[in-house]
């Protein structure tokens, strides 16, 4: 009776580790596949040439920054930049803050001077940096 309890033991005990180490070498995705022939920019390439990439798929890495203050997308960054980033799926919501990941997805450009009198007045004065909005909506996400 002993040596049967021991052993029923010992094989639950075996199945539960192997179910978590098979889940920890586990890579986590959200949402479609990453392409692999979209272009991979980083997020300084990105802020600083939003043009060149508006309306195109992109791969970029950097690091789940926290939900905004909406609750409805993201903060995405790396070393010095910031961006938000629209999730695939709502579960990517509930990374946590800091975890590496790989965003597939559509960016979007736009001027942060949108109302009919700040463009009239856009055709007369030069854009700065910080003039432009970027923000991916995400089709696909890694966690790294």
């Amino acid at each position: 009776m002993k040596t049967l309890k021991t052993v029923t033991l010992t094989i639950m005990a075996v199945s539960i580790l192997l179910a978590v180490g098979c889940t920890l070498g586990q890579k986590r995705h959200f949402g479609a596949a990453i392409d692999p022939k979209a272009p991979k920019v980083t997020l300084a390439e990105l802020i600083a040439k939003p043009d060149a990439y508006a309306g195109k798929m992109v791969v970029i890495d950097g690091t789940h920054g926290g939900a905004c203050a909406d609750g409805d997308d993201f903060y995405f960054k790396d070393k010095f930049d910031i961006i938000e980033a629209v999730p695939p799926t709502p579960e990517v919501m509930q990374l946590k803050t800091g975890a590496r990941v790989r965003l597939y997805g559509l960016v979007k450009v736009r001027s942060s001077g949108s109302d009919e009198a700040a463009e009239k007045n856009e055709a007369d004065e030069k854009k700065e940096a910080g003039d432009v909005d970027v923000r991916i909506i995400a089709k696909g996400v890694d966690v790294l």
